[in-house]
């Protein structure tokens, strides 16, 4: 049975340094989207270290990364539309 970690982009970099990271990104394939393989290969280390995004490997036993997620830095202005929190949706009333 497989067991699955999910690995920090820039921990990772700590760890094994950024040019074996670069050579793992450029491995990952993704043939139902490859703006996501893309990403992986050209804009993920970047992103990370600019603060931008961070991107978070899943990978599994061997090592392999299997998925990945990336969550962007971004705010939003919630005070500029009616927003209830209790439904988490757009104007209550």
């Amino acid at each position: 049975m497989s067991s699955y970690k999910i690995y920090n982009l820039l921990d990772l970099i700590d760890s094994v340094g950024e040019e074996k990271v670069q050579s793992i990104l450029c491995d990952f394939s993704c043939p139902l989207n490859k703006e996501i393989e893309n990403f992986a290969s050209r804009n993920a280390i970047d992103f990370s270290k600019k603060k931008i995004s961070i991107t978070y490997l899943i990978m599994d036993n061997d090592y392999n990364v299997v998925s990945l997620f990336t969550l962007a830095h971004k705010t939003i202005d919630v005070n500029a539309t009616p927003f209830c929190l209790n439904t988490a949706t757009l104007d209550c009333q």
